[in-house]
């Protein structure tokens, strides 16, 4: 099953290995977990952060996985990987900007 398709509730304890990871991957787009905590395991680390994001989006039951939460967290991936692509749009654009907003590379 994947996080877009997800219809139902579920406890995150019970959810499988590979709904996990996709969860995870979610949490460090959003910066609750860092790349290496993605294992397909809901451990301590990773609850902690699922919490503090269902808080930080005022979403209740803390350790529940329903259509909400996982619409949140699809967002968390979208708002980073739109960042991103802004930030690598136009790298030239850099070029144009006078010299005195750029500064120097010793940084006077």
């Amino acid at each position: 099953m994947k996080l877009e398709d997800l219809k139902s509730s579920y406890s995150l304890n019970e959810i499988s290995q590979e709904l996990a990871k996709q969860v995870q991957e979610c949490l460090v787009f959003g910066r609750y977990l860092e790349h290496s905590d993605i294992d397909g395991i809901i451990g301590a680390k990773t609850l902690k952060a699922f919490q503090e994001f269902k808080n930080d989006y005022w979403l209740a039951q803390e350790d529940i996985l329903g259509y909400n939460t996982a619409q949140k967290l699809l967002t968390l991936k979208e708002k980073s990987q739109a960042a991103d692509e802004a930030q690598c749009q136009n790298p030239q654009e850099i070029n144009s900007l006078p010299s005195d907003l750029i500064g120097s590379k010793s940084g006077a």
